[in-house]
């Protein structure tokens, strides 16, 4: 009787073990695929290493399949490497390939936050762009740029690159190219730095050659910015200097080279953009003119003693337009993208006209040596308002006429003390 109960006992034991196993399992199997919310969302965070971000392309290194971006949110340059299986695309969505990428521009990306490996990049849908236009100027106190007329803030992620430079000189910026500095050694000897290898330098891709200061309101440049921020200047065009010698009997008189207009004074230096031109100088109606040829940061002396003296008399005149790019017709022939004109003195009829815009129709009276003539032309959708044209003359005396679509006004305008009055007649 007692090995019966005993036996009984260890049954009931057993039992008892096999039940609380059983449970102990099933806790665990339910834990294991029953995750709460916030565990849910964090395992997820921890599987995914990706990131993205809004950022301007600030280098670009073919050989390396590298990128230099910057967070337009935050001074934060980081850079990513690309490969075949990298996705590129404009901002419409086609495909592009990472030739057509244009430093300055600002992409949406994806990446790998842990191998910076670039998934995607696409030229972003809230970025603007000013392309090749002249005439930036910069506040630096209240860090805004402004460009047409328009002024953007920028702050210290604002990418500056010069787009002039050739590869040769782009790979020497980006760091291959020997540092003869010479520094002291512990034994006081002076010694040179070693030459940076290409591999170093291509991991420190150059975001910034350039500073705000060194761009002058005659250079080409083209602006990146996202919303209501300007992100990158990129100079695309720079300018030289021009100097004369054998000018003593034009002094006094007024020297044009291309939109560059200044009075002749001794010594004077010209900034003017980088180009083709023809100097314009004249002084009481006598007037040469000069090819030179305006090449990127040169200095250059210009000998007017070989002026090509034209022999009849003219007046230049430089026509300032509101907005910019018009077209203007002067005695029925188009120039377009010009702004200087040496005309004939006498009488000229001129049409100032751009798509959207009602056109200004006038005469001008050339005679004088030099003239600035103001043209804003007035919007379609403003009917009350007719275009205005107006003379802003430099120490002349001139007689204009100007006219509407639809009547014409004469008036002369004469200079007392260097202001300027318009009488009607």
């Amino acid at each position: 009787m007692r090995a019966y109960r005993l036996i009984s006992l260890v049954i009931i034991a057993f039992l008892i073990v096999i039940v609380a196993s059983g449970c102990t399992r099933r806790n665990r199997r339910h834990t294991t695929n029953y995750l709460s919310s916030s565990e849910a969302t964090t395992a997820s965070f921890e599987a995914s290493s990706d990131a993205e971000d809004v950022v301007v392309i600030a280098a670009i290194d073919y050989i390396n399949e590298k990128l230099a971006l910057k967070d337009v949110n935050s001074e934060w340059t980081y850079h990513v490497k690309y490969s075949v299986d990298t996705d590129f695309y404009s901002r419409h969505g086609e495909i592009i390939s990472p030739e057509q990428l244009d430093i300055g521009e600002v992409a949406d990306v994806v990446y790998d936050k842990t191998l910076y490996d670039l998934k995607s990049l696409k030229i972003s849908l809230d970025a603007w762009q000013y392309e090749d236009v002249r005439g930036l100027s910069y506040n630096q106190t209240n860090k805004t740029i402004t460009i047409k007329g328009e002024s953007f803030p920028y702050d210290n992620s604002l990418v500056l690159r010069d787009d002039t430079i050739g590869q040769k000189s782009l790979e020497e910026v980006n760091g291959l190219i020997v540092d003869t500095t010479e520094e002291a050694s512990e034994d006081g000897k002076s010694s040179k730095k070693k030459k940076k290898s290409s591999s170093d330098a291509r991991e420190n891709l150059v975001t910034n050659n350039l500073m705000l200061s060194e761009i002058n309101a005659c250079d080409t440049v083209t602006c990146w910015g996202y919303k209501g921020k300007i992100c990158s200047v990129i100079l695309t065009s720079g300018h030289g200097y021009v100097r004369f010698s054998s000018y003593s009997s034009f002094i006094g008189g007024m020297v044009a080279i291309g939109d560059v207009i200044a009075p002749v004074t001794e010594d004077m230096v010209m900034t003017v953009p980088v180009g083709d031109w023809t100097i314009e100088i004249d002084k009481d109606g006598r007037m040469g003119t000069k090819d030179v040829t305006v090449r990127q940061n040169e200095d250059q002396t210009v000998n007017l003693a070989s002026l090509i003296i034209v022999a009849s008399k003219k007046g230049l005149l430089h026509f300032i337009t509101d907005p910019e790019g018009c077209t203007i017709t002067i005695d029925g022939e188009d120039y377009v993208g010009r702004s200087n004109f040496s005309l004939d003195y006498g009488m000229h009829t001129v049409v100032v006209a751009k798509v959207g815009y009602k056109a200004y129709n006038g005469q001008i009276y050339v005679n004088t040596a030099y003239a600035n003539v103001n043209v804003k032309l007035i919007p379609l959708d403003e009917e009350d308002e007719e275009p205005e044209a107006s003379t802003d003359y430099l120490r002349i005396t001139s007689a204009t006429t100007s006219a509407t679509t639809t009547s014409t006004t004469t008036s002369t305008t004469t200079e007392a003390s260097n202001d300027l009055t318009t009488e009607e007649s």
